[in-house]
């Protein structure tokens, strides 16, 4: 993909490239290699006014001058092992990237092993991020949190099966997560303890108790910075919640997912429920309403206030080969209403072309602040 100057952003032309070999081995097990790479063209040493944004220059130290980061590149190398009777399941992957203000620590990884059979389903997973790991074209969970991090998952979860003609089956879960820094201080732990049955009608009903610890690593408030007093780096809380959470009969046409959880958050409590409502109108028509409430209360002046998120989405299935798909999406928090429509032809197998128009509205007066209409094509090639 190229795109052009744009220097409103202070962004040069650049150029993003994909590419991925992937050899598969034994019946369900393959070792793939993905390469990608960010070019920013026709930067000079001297074009630090010119292109501004801070993915283009950067300084070693205060005193320094910016140079230009003309290329972001990462290498990575991913294995997924299973075994012929699915019971057991391996993934993992090793990433280095590579820019010109070369500097150590830029790698990142990961490990997760999962055994799972009728009743039993157990697995556990750990990974790091170096503080200095930069892809560019992508996403680093947490790159603007932690200066680096590392740490583990696992769950386990045992299914019970009874005689009857409501229940299909019922049983326990437990969950646990945790983030380090790199010099190993604990900033995020979650820790989960529920119970869940599922109904032979497909419905399903869940109960949990979570606890949390966060050790900030930044000045913040989930309110307002601007309004409310911040929490500070280095403060520590713990808080205890209850969560539950009812889907109905995917089966019927109208059906339902209704979920709310009450308990501490941070210095205060956060009431939360959220769902969302499906209707069919088959075989041609799926209508949602997603909505989430919060009710955050916070100690002192730290602040007060109630969240909402609404979204309607419109999915319209015309022939096999066309499709539509629309949502508007309204959050208070932001001050923000969200239009996006997409249009699918799938001229051939496994081959689509697309029309996508997206827009953001103030709440207040309509007033648009962007807008996209994008085109998207994809064909698929046998060799």
């Amino acid at each position: 993909m190229h795109t052009k100057e744009m220097l409103d952003f202070g962004l040069p032309a650049q150029n993003y490239t994909v590419a991925t070999i992937q050899r598969m081995f034994l019946e369900q097990s393959s070792l793939s290699v993905t390469f990608v790479n960010k070019q920013s063209l026709g930067v000079q040493e001297g074009d630090s006014l010119k292109f501004f944004h801070p993915s283009i220059f950067r300084r070693t130290n205060v005193e320094d001058q910016p140079t230009p980061n003309t290329y972001n590149r990462v290498l990575d190398a991913d294995l997924v092992l299973r075994s012929k009777d699915n019971r057991w399941y391996h993934s993992s992957f090793f990433a280095q990237s590579f820019d010109r203000n070369s500097k150590p620590k830029t790698k990142s990884g990961s490990a997760f092993f999962q055994y799972s059979d009728r009743s039993l389903t157990a697995n556990v997973g750990g990974f790091f991020v170096n503080e200095n790991f930069n892809a560019e074209v992508g996403f680093v969970p947490g790159s603007t949190v932690y200066p680096g991090q590392m740490g583990y998952y696992s769950e386990v979860a045992y299914k019970m099966y009874p005689k009857g003609d409501v229940i299909l089956y019922s049983g326990p879960q437990a969950r646990l997560n945790d983030t380090y820094l790199p010099d190993g201080t604990l900033v995020d732990r979650k820790s989960n303890l529920g119970y869940v049955v599922s109904f032979q009608n497909s419905a399903m009903l869940t109960f949990d108790f979570e606890h949390v610890f966060q050790r900030l690593t930044l000045d913040f408030n989930p309110i307002s910075a601007a309004q409310f007093r911040q929490f500070l780096e280095g403060q520590q809380f713990h808080w205890n919640s209850f969560l539950a959470s009812f889907q109905s009969n995917t089966i019927k046409k109208l059906n339902f997912l209704l979920s709310s959880s009450y308990g501490g958050f941070y210095n205060g409590t956060n009431l939360n429920i959220s769902g969302q409502l499906n209707m069919r109108f088959q075989p041609y028509v799926n209508v949602a309403m997603r909505f989430d409430y919060n009710n955050l209360k916070l100690s002192e002046d730290y602040g007060d206030a109630e969240l909402f998120l609404l979204g309607p989405k419109l999915d319209v299935t015309f022939t096999d080969k066309l499709f539509f798909t629309g949502y508007y999406q309204y959050n208070n928090l932001t001050d923000n209403m969200n239009l996006n429509l997409r249009f699918q032809w799938r001229y051939k197998p496994a081959s689509d072309f697309y029309i996508v128009y997206t827009e953001n509205y103030f709440p207040e007066n309509f007033a648009s602040k962007n807008r996209a209409l994008v085109f998207k094509l994809t064909y698929w090639i046998n060799l």
